[in-house]
């Protein structure tokens, strides 16, 4: 599976409570990632009964394995759900989402759309510079922050793909004439946002 709906599996289990258990089966250069929530594979991948049985054994003794079957390098790690968040941006704020957003424990992705630099987001879970992978990466739960100070471009279509896909919460960071830019870009494709306006430069939709 992707990287990309591997965080969007931990964003859907993020608000479960209780420990999980992240499974990576290395094969060559190839690397297949699982889920186990109450001793089931939420993927579909780790469905062995010896991972399975490994992934308790990870639990109970809350520490990781790492172990060899057949052909393939298992690596199982017992880790308690946390939050994640989607930065949209690749400027000094949303560095600064990101560093803020690590420090309290999230699960940080970071999208923008050839402008990212991967060695600035280091810390980042997963960084992308496509912007058709936010598509891939929001569910429901999703909380995506759009912080691009002075406004880019794809600023507009990345709102309009956040609310699209229902996301939970979606925020934007931009001066009043930016913010009303989008919002009439927004109502131009159909959108009827109800606004939640704070500061001049946050506007948010619900």
């Amino acid at each position: 599976m992707s990287s990309c709906e591997f965080f969007r599996a931990l964003t859907r289990i993020s608000s479960e409570g209780g420990k999980i258990v992240t499974v990576k089966i290395i094969v060559n250069d190839n690397v297949l990632s699982d889920i186990i929530v109450n001793g089931k594979p939420l993927l579909g991948i780790a469905t062995s009964g010896e991972v399975l049985e490994l992934a308790n054994r990870a639990l109970t003794e809350d520490r990781v394995i790492e172990t060899t079957i057949g052909n393939a390098r298992i690596v199982l790690e017992p880790i308690e759900p946390r939050p994640t968040i989607i930065v949209v941006g690749s400027g000094l704020i949303a560095k600064a989402l990101v560093d803020v957003s690590n420090s309290i424990g999230y699960y940080v992705a970071v999208v923008g759309n050839n402008d990212v630099n991967k060695d600035l987001f280091s810390n980042a879970y997963f960084v992308s510079n496509d912007l058709r992978d936010l598509e891939k990466l929001i569910d429901e739960d999703s909380i995506v922050i759009i912080a691009n100070e002075g406004g880019k471009p794809y600023d507009s279509e990345a709102l309009y793909i956040a609310l699209k896909h229902n996301a939970k919460f979606v925020g934007v960071l931009a001066s009043q004439r930016r913010a009303a830019v989008i919002i009439a870009d927004m109502v131009r494709r159909g959108v009827e946002p109800r606004l939640c306006v704070g500061e001049a430069s946050f506007t948010c939709w619900a």
